[in-house]
């Protein structure tokens, strides 16, 4: 596809609501850039390379490619980052080249995950976009090989749920269950593909992207406070969540985590009221992280669908 001329459209947003079925992961390094020296300076590992895919009653309903940067990547602010859902996508089309293409490579990423849903799929001929397709047509090698165990169950099952809060931040929980066990309890919240869907003004900014790969993301201070009410940040906080969850087989006991007790004052910013005009500071009895009443709430509607299927006591 030549989208020359045009601007890059893509979204962010997961599938909407409750998503389960069999789960299908494959996740590879590209080929390094540089080999390294042992005993002088480490090899590049190479950008990692990830295909996710659900089916359902013999159906593919779910496809998702992604691509997490080598952590010698040539700009810092990049290194380590998932190029899905943070602000790479923006900072590719500064680039002349893109610019001219009229591509980013999460654009490229949803054009061939499309053709997969329809043609039901992994592997085949696909049309790419143009200069948007180097990355995409490595990802492609790794989901042929995947979609050569989509013939068999898995003993994997995929809980995907997401909630619109409605005010241009959207929940997604992603829970892997596997023998009657989490594998993996993954929360993020999304913001809206459309800067005027956020309603707090200093989160705008953030639009098309996640609250954990944005590599910018900061909370702003809640209404009437002069500094920060939470001292960890979102992304630090959900994978201590995972380690928990995965640790103790318990997804509503949050016991132990930073700022997961405390006075609930809502969203806070994420959603301004007026009954939060002015909420008292003290940094001594700071409130629980708001993204944890909104995980709590969503986990127990996973939870209970999970237990109605029997695949979790």
């Amino acid at each position: 596809m030549d989208n020359a001329g045009k601007k890059p459209v893509w979204s962010v947003q997961p599938p909407k609501g409750m998503l389960k079925g069999d789960y299908y992961r494959i996740e590879e390094r590209f080929p390094p850039y540089y080999p390294g020296v042992e005993g002088e300076f480490p090899a590049d590992p190479g950008h990692l390379g990830i295909v996710e895919a659900v089916k359902a009653d013999g159906k593919l309903i779910f496809v998702e490619l992604n691509e997490i940067t080598a952590p010698s990547y040539y700009n810092h602010l990049y290194q380590g980052i998932s190029k899905r859902r943070s602000s790479y996508s923006f900072w590719q089309y500064t680039k002349p080249r893109m610019q001219k293409a009229g591509s980013v490579l999460t654009m490229g990423m949803q054009y061939v995950e499309q053709q997969m849903l329809e043609k039901q799929s992994l592997s085949g001929d696909f049309d790419l976009v143009a200069s948007a397709s180097g990355s995409v047509k490595k990802l492609l090698t790794f989901a042929a090989k995947l979609d050569k165990e989509l013939d068999e169950p898995s003993s994997k099952k995929l809980y995907s749920y997401s909630e619109d809060y409605g005010y241009g931040l959207t929940g997604w929980l992603k829970v892997v269950v596997e023998n009657g066990r989490i594998r993996s309890c993954r929360f993020d919240e999304i913001f809206a593909d459309n800067e005027e869907d956020i309603v707090h003004p200093e989160l705008k900014k953030y639009y098309r992207q996640s609250k954990y790969d944005c590599p910018t993301y900061e909370d702003p201070f809640p209404s009437g406070w002069d500094r920060h009410a939470f001292l960890v940040g979102f992304r630090t906080q959900m994978d201590n969540l995972n380690l928990k969850v995965c640790a103790t087989q318990n997804m509503l006991d949050l016991t132990g985590l930073p700022h997961a007790a405390g006075r609930d004052m809502g969203m806070i910013w994420d959603n301004p009221n007026p009954d939060h005009a002015h909420l008292d500071m003290d940094p001594k009895n700071r409130p629980m992280y708001p993204a944890f009443i909104n995980y709590l709430r969503m986990a127990k509607v996973v939870l209970e669908e999970m237990r109605k299927d029997g695949v979790f006591q």
